[in-house]
């Protein structure tokens, strides 16, 4: 099927250069350095990123310091807004704390005001509402909705809307959106 082959193709290079110009966007935008010179805004999100990455308890508090002193150097830095988002849902998720999830949310919507354009951001945004009170899948609908709109190849926001369809209760469409997430980063 030549179509659903273009279209696969079109996906998996969306995806590549949204990536490529977010890293891009990001050394343009966050290479601020602390008071002491040492360190820009950006090379703290990576760092953040990397104990994010390694999902525990640990190394979620070690990621939240690096975030939080990315966004002290370079407040408008979206991305670090975005992972001290995520580093306050998996928070909210180790100690079902309130204050972790409004924190969550409040982080997500700095994220979207600083990169209205990124759909990551948009995508964390979403993940807040669905478990905030008086949120719940149909508040996290048109969150999920823009981040598509905006990067319909990006495998981490197509995981992320898989999460919603299941909590939705459309298991198909997890399904399907799950494997073509697989099918762009099999990672």
């Amino acid at each position: 099927d030549l179509i659903a082959l273009q279209d696969e193709v079109a996906d998996i290079i969306a995806g590549t250069l949204a990536t490529r110009l977010g890293v891009e966007v990001a050394r343009q935008v966050g290479v601020r350095r602390s008071t002491g010179g040492d360190v820009t805004s950006f090379e703290l999100v990576l760092q953040g990123i990397w104990h994010f990455a390694k999902l525990t308890v640990e190394s979620t508090a070690l990621a939240r310091a690096c975030l939080e002193r990315a966004v002290a150097i370079y407040p408008e830095n979206a991305e670090a807004q975005r992972w001290l988002s995520a580093c306050h849902i998996a928070g909210w998720f180790i100690r079902l704390d309130r204050d972790e999830l409004v924190n969550a949310n409040r982080r997500a919507m700095q994220a979207i005001a600083y990169d209205p354009a990124s759909a990551r951001c948009h995508s964390a945004f979403a993940l807040s509402q669905l478990w905030m009170e008086g949120g719940g899948v149909d508040a996290a609908a048109a969150s999920y909705a823009q981040a598509m709109a905006l990067n319909p190849g990006d495998p981490d926001v197509l995981i992320e809307v898989a999460l919603y369809h299941t909590f939705a209760g459309d298991i198909a469409a997890a399904h399907d959106v799950f494997a073509r997430a697989h099918r762009l980063n099999p990672m």
